[in-house]
């Protein structure tokens, strides 16, 4: 009677490993899907990563050298250019195959934008490259135009006067040296002002000097956004705000009004200079006196 029961339970073990057999042979992985996706779609991550774009992921005897556009295809598109210095791959479409290469500072024409990608028209057709490798290239003209307007935004913000109140007692030009009683080209303008009195930054732009300087006691010159530098002469001891380096905006407070170095009495002298030369702050529009 065993016997007849263990026949029976090997004859059952034989028939499920059949069935399970049979079930492997008519339902094969292939290697055709991949999680329900197909295999294009199933490439690497690393293949897939806009950042290894830069490495060329297709061999030499397949990658096509991409030949940019040289006219603009409509009213939206752009002048680019390549800034990986290894190049960067051109695809088929956004993550897909990989057709070409571009190469560094190549120019391309962007007719439009899909996501995170750029559509390149060339003259093997469109391709696609991620937009983390392509900058835009400005023409001459609108160089031109954003440095007019950087210039002009730098100029509106500069003038003023360096002290509030008091007169001018020396104007720019030549004349009798007070202390030296020689003729001499004084450099600035002169405001006789109480001592203690702030001196204000004419404009934007960065302090290059605060401290002694021979003559002029304790100084600060200031080079601006507009490319002109200002001098603040005769400060008071211990008065200096700024440092070198230090930002300042226009009608900021630097220091006070003293007679330090070679001066007769309490008084600012001020002057501007242009490309190394000092010029006459009256001719300089937006300067108040």
């Amino acid at each position: 009677m065993k016997s007849i029961i263990l026949l029976k339970q090997n004859h059952l073990i034989s028939m499920l490993t059949v069935c399970f057999l049979l079930c492997l042979a008519v339902s094969p992985v292939t290697s055709q899907t991949l999680g329900g996706l197909d295999t294009e779609a199933a490439v690497s991550s690393e293949a897939d990563n806009p950042e290894d774009d830069n490495e060329n992921t297709v061999s030499d005897s397949k990658a096509e050298k991409i030949v940019p556009a040289e006219k603009p295809v409509n009213d939206g598109s752009w002048t680019g250019y390549v800034t990986s210095r290894s190049g960067v791959n051109a695809r088929k479409s956004p993550w897909g195959t990989v057709t070409g290469r571009l190469e560094y500072n190549d120019e391309v024409m962007v007719s439009r934008s899909s996501g995170e990608w750029y559509e390149i028209v060339s003259d093997n057709g469109k391709c696609f490259v991620h937009s983390k490798y392509i900058a835009r290239r400005m023409t001459q003209q609108e160089e031109t135009v954003d440095k007019v307007k950087a210039f002009v935004a730098a100029t509106s913000n500069f003038g003023g006067r360096p002290v509030k109140g008091g007169r001018i007692s020396s104007p720019f030009g030549y004349r009798i040296h007070p202390i030296q009683k020689i003729k001499k080209l004084h450099k600035g303008i002169d405001f006789a002002v109480a001592g203690g009195t702030p001196i204000l930054a004419m404009g934007p732009g960065k302090v290059i000097h605060a401290g002694w300087v021979n003559g002029y006691g304790y100084t600060v010159k200031v080079l601006h956004d507009n490319g002109l530098v200002t001098l603040y002469g005769h400060l008071k001891k211990g008065s200096l705000k700024v440092k070198v380096g230090q930002k300042v905006q226009s009608q900021q407070s630097m220091g006070a009004v003293n007679n330090s170095g070679a001066s007769a009495g309490n008084h600012l002298h001020f002057e501007v200079h242009k490309n190394g030369k000092p010029i006459n702050p009256a001719s300089i529009q937006g300067v108040t006196l």
